[in-house]
C-alpha cells in the first residue's frame, strides 16, 4: 500500500538534539511529499524464523511501525502508543 504524506521539517542535528529554529527571514521551502511503500511480506522473508513467527498473526502486523534488530540485543517490534 502506498500513500503520499507531507514531510515536516526536521529541526534536529546529527545527534538527535534540537537545532536552532530556522531563520524567520528566509522563506520556507514548500512541503515535500514522501511515498511510503509497505512490503512486510518481503521483509519477513529475510528475517530470522523466530521473528517471522512472532509477526505472523495479522492482528500483530496491522499496527506494526518498525522492527528493530540491533546487534547484541533481542529483536523488538514497535507499535503506536506502546513504550
Amino acid at each position: 500500500m502506498a500513500c503520499r504524506l507531507p514531510l515536516e521539517p526536521n529541526h534536529r542535528d546529527n545527534h538527535g538534539r534540537p537545532s536552532p529554529s530556522p531563520n524567520p527571514l528566509v522563506a520556507p521551502h514548500p512541503p515535500a511529499t514522501q511515498r511510503i511503500t509497505d512490503d512486510l511480506d518481503r521483509l519477513l522473508e529475510v528475517l530470522p524464523s523466530a521473528v517471522q513467527m512472532a509477526l505472523a498473526a495479522p492482528e500483530v502486523r496491522d499496527q506494526l511501525l518498525e522492527v528493530v534488530l540491533d546487534l547484541g540485543r533481542v529483536p523488538e517490534a514497535r507499535y503506536p502508543g506502546r513504550a
